[in-house]
């Protein structure tokens, strides 16, 4: 029975038929240059680990274009080569691709002679393929021989071409041709294909500049191949669907390097007098600001986004781009792996609970409510929501199940060495991998820099950089795209606030630190630009009956939506109270902070509640019965009683109906 990780979630499902709605054949168009892009943890890998056994009928090759940590990554020969060998592959009932013209130029170029006389071998190679047994036989026997003797591969992988690949016959001397002509070159200046074949071995093993070349001519190849395969081989009739390269962490720089070769080379496919395109699909996955995409080209979304003003992605979309596909990154079409939506994370909720046999959690609509929580405690993030599903499910059973989700939110009491404290798995790795691209002196100060409402806040207070300029110039000059970011929906590029899991985590870090904790929120309330700011920091600092009283003057000064804009704003200001008072549960706590408050009139008390009970949920993990649902609808009826302004009854009495019992229903 496969895991609740190997199915797919509703945005998966809408990228895997966006997938296949480009491998319609045939088509006019080619298909794209699919960039998915996410941020670490946002389900890139995972997505295409879902799509291969999905595409078991479609002619298909994999590959992660990453090196290990500490490995070298493999040379763009190896890459294709590997891609090559699955191509080949029976894909249903897909004619299988004889990638023959390809397969002789990767070997020519990856065959390497060692402790041999390079010219003798270039020499045997040459004479070889062009005795009696050209196109096969004797000369392709001999050619195996010699290199299975003489030459080492790049990659020990390519062995297996050596019997599958090798096709040294019409189709490469017409590849050739082919790639002179869109080249512009003449075709005299290689008096056969095997004078080709030498040559690009020569310059794959020469300077670098040389070397790129070849890389050039190889994917070049691929294509040809491919093309001749759909719109001239006798079996094309009998092709019903294109070809799908998924390229995982295309951003590395392999990657980057193979995805602008094959952008490159379709471009001159296109304009050079050769044959069409073939229907090659490429869906690479690449993080943020790491590809340079088409100037003017706006990342797409799929299904449901939280900006309605950015375009869906469909192969409708791509084709009005027609226009705009000219030059090698035109082929470029890139998709935003967004965030779970709450549904998503419901039905992932529902798959993994079907794990858990009886030990459910004990509330109405089980699922709902723990999709619910995990929702509002990772802001959807892929990787945090099924790791903290799958921890919920496999933990003790004797632990209720909002602690099984809240004590992975938890650090130590002490570390060992008094060295930084590190939360428990699953969220450990997580946040390492979401701040891998920052440098470490800063990712020491991105805690104080989290208490910020935004990051262009951050960076506009100095008082948070004053033991710290040089740290400001080195974050000035950082990519944006390092630090992960709520936001990326937005088409105007202006998601300046941290990703709210990662601000979750980064703040809990600060509130260990009360010091810390004082210092951020000081700084950044004496450098405040408005009221709204100002109190939002002073909440955070504990300063209850003075925002109180603040909100309760602007009751009387503003209508009820201009009102309400500001309690939320204020309102959702962070605390550190599971840290100051870690056992008193949200109704113990909202007592508590209620009679502090000491609020001197009926306006005052309900505005008083309203604020404590939303302060309290802004930490996602601090009401997980929703026990403060109730406080909330009632100091939001209450305020549609006490108002003097007929107009703002009905805004007030829509907030409370919104604060119903079991929100997650």
């Amino acid at each position: 029975m496969p895991t609740p990780r190997a199915e797919l979630s509703v945005r998966d499902w809408q990228l895997r038929d966006l997938v296949r709605d480009f491998l319609v054949w045939p088509t006019a168009t080619p298909p794209p240059v699919l960039l998915l892009i996410g941020p670490p943890g946002s389900g890139k890998s995972t997505l295409l680990g879902l799509l291969r056994p999905r595409l078991a009928e479609v002619p298909h090759a994999y590959a992660d274009l990453a090196a290990p940590a500490g490995a070298v990554e493999l040379p763009l020969v190896s890459q294709l080569g590997g891609l090559a060998f699955q191509l080949r592959g029976r894909f249903g009932s897909q004619p299988v691709l004889d990638l023959n013209a390809f397969g002789a130029t990767l070997l020519a170029a990856g065959a390497r002679a060692d402790g041999f006389d390079r010219a003798r071998v270039y020499r045997e190679i040459r004479d070889a393929v062009r005795g009696t047994g050209r196109g096969g036989g004797a000369g392709e026997e001999v050619i195996r021989q010699l290199l299975e003797q003489t030459v080492s591969l790049v990659n020990p992988q390519l062995g297996g071409l050596i019997g599958q690949l090798v096709g040294v016959s019409r189709s490469l001397w017409e590849t050739v041709q082919g790639i002179r002509t869109i080249r512009g070159l003449p075709n005299a200046s290689h008096r056969t294909a095997q004078d080709f074949v030498v040559e690009l071995n020569r310059q794959y093993h020469a300077t670098p500049g040389e070397r790129a070349a070849a890389e050039s001519i190889l994917v070049e190849t691929l294509l040809w191949d491919l093309a001749r395969a759909y719109h001239h081989d006798r079996r094309r009739r009998d092709r019903t669907i294109g070809t799908v390269l998924l390229l995982d962490n295309a951003d590395s720089e392999a990657g980057r390097q193979l995805l602008a070769l094959i952008a490159a080379a379709r471009s001159r496919m296109a304009t050079g007098g050769g044959p069409p395109a073939p229907p090659l699909l490429v869906a690479a996955t690449a993080r943020p600001g790491r590809i340079e995409l088409p100037e003017g080209r706006a990342v797409r979304a799929v299904g449901r986004t939280a900006d309605p003003a950015r375009p869906i992605a469909s192969a409708t979309d791509w084709r009005s781009l027609a226009h705009l596909h000219q030059g090698p990154s035109g082929a470029y079409y890139p998709v935003l792996l967004r965030d779970l939506t709450l549904e998503e994370t419901v039905e992932r909720s529902e798959r993994w609970l079907a794990e858990a046999g009886q030990d459910l959690p004990p509330y109405r609509s089980p699922e709902r409510w723990l999709g619910w929580y995990v929702h509002r405690a990772t802001g959807g993030h892929p990787d945090a929501v099924d790791a903290l599903l799958e921890a919920a499910v496999l933990d003790r059973p004797e632990l209720p199940w909002p602690e099984r989700i809240s004590r992975r939110f938890r650090l130590p009491a002490a570390t060992p060495g008094g060295s930084e404290p590190r939360f428990p798995p699953p969220l450990r790795g997580i946040l390492d991998r979401a701040l891998a691209d920052v440098p470490a002196p800063l990712r020491a100060l991105l805690p104080r820099l989290a208490a910020a409402t935004d990051l262009d806040r951050a960076e506009g207070t100095g008082a948070l950089w004053a033991d710290h300029p040089g740290l400001l110039i080195e974050y000035a000059r950082l990519d944006r795209h390092r630090v992960p970011r709520e936001g990326s929906h937005r088409t105007d590029g202006a998601g300046a606030a941290l990703h709210p899991l990662v601000r979750t985590l980064l703040l809990r870090r600060l509130a260990r630190d009360g010091d810390g904790w004082e210092a951020a929120h000081r700084a950044l309330r004496d450098g405040a630009t408005d009221t709204g700011e100002e109190n939002y920091h002073a909440l955070a600092l504990g300063g209850v009956r003075a925002v109180a009283r603040h909100l309760t003057e602007r009751f009387r000064a503003v209508d009820a939506r201009h009102w309400c804009a500001e309690y939320d704003r204020i309102s959702a200001a962070p605390n550190r109270l599971a840290e100051t008072e870690p056992a008193a549960g949200a109704r113990g706590l909202f007592d508590r902070l209620v009679a502090r408050a000491a609020p001197d009139s009926p306006l005052a008390s309900t505005v008083t509640r309203l604020l404590v009970a939303g302060w309290l949920r802004s930490d996602p993990l601090a009401d997980p019965d929703a026990a403060l649902a109730g406080d909330l609808e009632q100091a939001f009826l209450e305020l549609s009683w006490l108002t003097g302004r007929d107009a703002d009854r009905n805004p007030l009495r829509e907030r409370a109906a919104a604060h119903r019992e079991n929100p997650w229903l």
